[in-house]
């Protein structure tokens, strides 16, 4: 294993991680991409584009890109999209019903932060299978998976009632270990 800086708020690192890892020879067995920020202090852009989609969905987007064509020349790999089951709720607290709104990623208009990360893990998703079909029969394997409710620290600036939310329901979540187990 060979740990590498990678700031997935700045494609420029994005961009020069994978051109490093090439620079290296090394062509990933496995490409896991998990990111999972929440932004509850209100809307923030990175490059002009709403951030948590933007790190949960795009920077992972522009790396498999740059690490697939190494993955397909050696005829193998594995690429892990971690998505959320929120990906599929639908309502004010999630993924409008008509889906991710492409000609929006400032999210523009009425920001939740728990729709953003939901349209930000839906698009997780959406890319795996797509990304599935397209490699069918290349070696290349792509796919998405939901981790399990985990106790995490995503939530540590959202608003008093979620994280009393939280604390109500901890004894049911996941460790960070048994998470990572699964």
């Amino acid at each position: 294993m060979t740990p590498l800086a990678l700031e997935l708020t700045d494609l420029d690192s994005v961009n020069r991680c994978a051109a490093t890892i090439a620079s290296m020879g090394i062509v990933p067995d496995i490409v896991m991409c998990n990111a999972g920020v929440d932004n509850f202090g209100g809307i923030e852009f990175v490059s002009g584009i709403e951030k948590v989609f933007f790190t949960n969905f795009l920077s992972h987007f522009v790396l498999v890109n740059n690490l697939l064509p190494n993955m397909l020349r050696r005829g193998g790999g594995r690429l892990v999209h971690v998505s959320s089951n929120c990906a599929y709720q639908t309502g004010p607290k999630g993924v409008p019903a008509e889906g991710i709104d492409f000609d929006n990623l400032r999210g523009e208009g009425v920001f939740h932060a728990q729709a953003a990360y939901a349209r930000s893990k839906l698009a997780n998703a959406l890319f795996s299978f797509e990304l599935a079909r397209r490699l069918d029969g290349t070696g290349v394997t792509s796919n998405a998976l939901h981790p399990g409710s985990i106790l995490t620290n995503i939530a540590h600036s959202a608003p008093t009632e979620i994280r009393d939310g939280i604390k109500k329901y901890a004894h049911r979540l996941m460790t960070l270990a048994q998470g990572a187990a699964t």
